[in-house]
């Protein structure tokens, strides 16, 4: 019995150092970060100079438009079933024909229940998921979409840690954009939860820095932080795993991160209380300022590469 008390308080002694260390860093970027003042722009960003994410209303499900300036377009999950129709009416009023990547972040229904809507009406020229199945009838049909569309199949698990870039950079009507630079930060391991196999990927842009984290939890994000370290997931705008779950955006997580704002895609009424009011509570500690969709509906971030401009309708 002593031993094992031992081993727990010795347990939460590394804890208590883990979120000291956090915080150390977040304190630090704060000071010296050197991007607070102008993260924020007090005039808005004019079309066509800035890199656009849409964070789309699907109800209880996770579906975001990257749009480069030069028009290159990727979509990160195609939500629930039951927004099919909300997806593409939303994709077609913008104009969207084409993707350059679609990113299925993990096959739960509510990521990629549009996603063989995607396959069959756009043109897509590579697919990014995890090596992970299961035996639902959305996922089989999602596969068969896939096989059919012609679609370049990459596994996320064998490029952890490289780089790839959305268009080369478009022009802007003030000269040239900077390029849109994604990495993959997860999943990091083989999982039995499918939540904890979800694609992790960071976008640079110039200096402003995304985080999209699909529903990955606490075991994933602890994996992440030892692998790739805090500075390589601090960002600007966070996408908030598991629709805001506490499952997931651990102490330890949110402090590495530290974003200056926090997306949460959620339905108004779910099943599952999300968001849950701890993770808005970690959020609120660091300043986060959040958005909801269940709040603000669709919520589209712009960004020059170095001001950052959150509009919501």
């Amino acid at each position: 019995m002593k031993r094992k008390a031992k081993n727990k308080a010795a347990a939460g002694l590394l804890r208590l150092a883990a979120i000291a260390a956090a915080l150390v860093f977040y304190l630090i970027s704060r000071l010296v970060g050197g991007k607070q003042a102008t993260l924020y722009t007090s005039s808005p960003l004019q079309p066509g100079d800035a890199l656009e994410v849409h964070f789309i209303d699907v109800g209880q499900g996770d579906s975001a438009l990257v749009v480069a300036p030069g028009g290159a377009a990727m979509l990160i999950d195609a939500g629930p079933n039951s927004a099919e129709e909300e997806l593409r009416a939303y994709l077609n009023a913008l104009g969207i024909k084409k993707f350059e990547y679609v990113v299925f972040t993990h096959p739960h229904e509510d990521h990629i229940g549009g996603g063989d809507m995607i396959m069959r009406e756009y043109e897509v020229a590579r697919v990014i998921m995890p090596d992970a199945v299961t035996a639902t009838a959305t996922f089989e049909r999602l596969l068969d979409a896939i096989g059919k569309s012609g679609a370049e199949v990459i596994r996320a698990d064998d490029m952890l840690g490289e780089t790839f870039t959305l268009g080369a950079g478009g022009e802007s009507e003030n000269g040239d954009s900077p390029q849109a630079n994604f990495t993959i930060l997860g999943p990091c391991a083989e999982y039995g939860e499918l939540n904890n196999a979800s694609v992790v990927l960071r976008l640079l842009y110039g200096e402003a820095e995304f985080l999209f984290t699909g529903d990955a939890e606490a075991e994933s994000e602890c994996d992440q932080l030892k692998k790739f370290g805090a500075l390589a997931l601090h960002c600007d705008v966070l996408k908030v795993g598991h629709h805001g779950s506490a499952s997931s955006s651990t102490d330890e997580y949110i402090l590495a991160t530290s974003p200056q704002i926090a997306v949460i895609s959620c339905a108004k009424i779910n099943d599952y209380g999300h968001p849950h009011r701890e993770v808005l509570e970690r959020l609120g500690l660091i300043g986060a300022a959040v958005y909801t969709t269940a709040d603000y509906g669709t919520i589209v971030i712009k960004t020059d590469g170095i001001n950052i401009e959150a509009v919501t309708k």
